[in-house]
């Protein structure tokens, strides 16, 4: 547990235009609870990602399925052109380790860029980020296609792009 708990990030990021919060709060035993934040390489980049998944089970076998998929995220998508790209690339690697586990997992990815009125998403079969608008005080939820990960290993996932007020808070 002591060690899951230190791949998940220390800091909250701060971007312009956003607010951002996120924490994991364990029961007794590991699991495969994950998030994870992606700032990009490049230093003329002012894209970021933010991940939330889930692996499904609870355990030792979760908690190292849930560090291999951030290990596979974090060695694809450091300079993503396109998310569903590389979450298809990532799902195949997943498929080919856990297809015959019944095990899985699902992701929600969301990449936004400071400045920029559109905001990117891929969904891997998990619940919907939630959008909120203070300006107008409404609440979108940011839906999209998407399987889980780690069912089909030639599965191709989707993105979907939203254009959004810059102080829109996700």
């Amino acid at each position: 547990k002591e060690i899951q708990q230190t791949l998940l990030p220390q800091e909250i990021p701060r971007l312009r235009g956003f607010d951002i919060a996120a924490t994991s709060v364990y029961c007794d035993e590991t699991g495969g609870d994950y998030f994870d934040f992606f700032p990009c390489e490049d230093d003329h980049c002012s894209r970021f990602g933010i991940v939330v998944g889930d692996v499904t089970g609870h355990g030792v076998g979760a908690a190292l399925l849930m560090a291999t998929t951030r290990a596979h995220i974090r060695g694809l998508v450091t300079k993503p052109e396109n998310l569903a790209e590389a979450l298809t690339q990532v799902n195949s690697l997943l498929s080919s380790d856990v297809r015959d586990t019944g095990r899985f997992i699902s992701l929600f990815f969301l990449m936004i860029e400071e400045g920029s009125p559109t905001i990117s998403w891929v969904r891997a079969g998990h619940d919907p980020a939630i959008l909120f608008d203070p300006a107008t005080e409404t609440v979108e939820e940011l839906l999209g296609p998407g399987m889980v990960l780690g069912v089909e290993d030639d599965y191709f996932y989707q993105q979907v792009d939203k254009t959004i007020q810059p102080e829109g808070t996700v």
